[in-house]
């Protein structure tokens, strides 16, 4: 498990806490109502400094508004207690989404938004496709990471994968470490929460 100093000097890990049990069986709950009103993200494209990312590679998932549970999970003091322990700063809620992966979806090598300077990941499904970060690749510049991204059709090999479960939460300062979601095996179907955090601001 990864404690907050050490969270920071890495850049992610699986962090100590975790959801309470019965808090998971209400947030899937509400992940699985939602999900027919889930939108499809799918592009193609390899893009430099988009919407303030410094790259970004193809994509492939559902994505749906949180209902009332991930909202108050997102907002709760526990929540933004942890966001800023790790972080080391007030902390704020900004973005939260219940993420829907399917057989084939991934979301290819990229760097967060903004608006997520901290991420923290829950999933909800034992089979959840695992995070891919590429410390590795830290000192490339976007557009080398996008050549190189492309080369390699969005999913570039080496990394440290990082499992998704329910048994912790995982933490991801991901503004300046490329990552990935590599593609859903046949047959598996998963739901994750993102819930990101940014410095407050006076």
């Amino acid at each position: 498990m990864t404690d907050a100093l050490t969270l920071r000097r890495d850049g992610f890990g699986r962090l100590e806490a975790s959801i309470p049990a019965e808090t998971v069986v209400r947030l899937r709950a509400e992940a699985l109502d939602l999900k027919a009103t889930a939108g499809r993200v799918e592009t193609d494209a390899y893009e430099l400094h988009a919407d303030g990312q410094d790259f970004r590679s193809p994509v492939q998932f559902g994505v749906s508004s949180p209902g009332e549970e991930l909202r108050r999970l997102h907002e709760s003091d526990e929540l933004r207690a942890l966001a800023e322990e790790l972080a080391g700063v007030e902390m704020t809620p900004s973005k939260v989404n219940y993420l829907y992966y399917e057989t084939g979806d991934r979301i290819g090598l990229h760097t967060d938004l903004p608006a997520c300077e901290l991420v923290l990941l829950a999933a909800f499904d034992p089979v959840a496709p695992p995070l891919v970060v590429h410390p590795e690749l830290r000192g490339l510049s976007p557009e080398e990471l996008a050549e190189l991204a492309e080369a390699a059709e969005g999913a570039p090999a080496g990394g440290l994968s990082i499992p998704l479960d329910e048994s912790a939460l995982v933490g991801l300062f991901g503004g300046g470490l490329p990552h990935q979601t590599r593609p859903v095996p046949p047959g598996s179907e998963a739901i994750v929460a993102t819930l990101c955090y940014v410095a407050a601001h006076p």
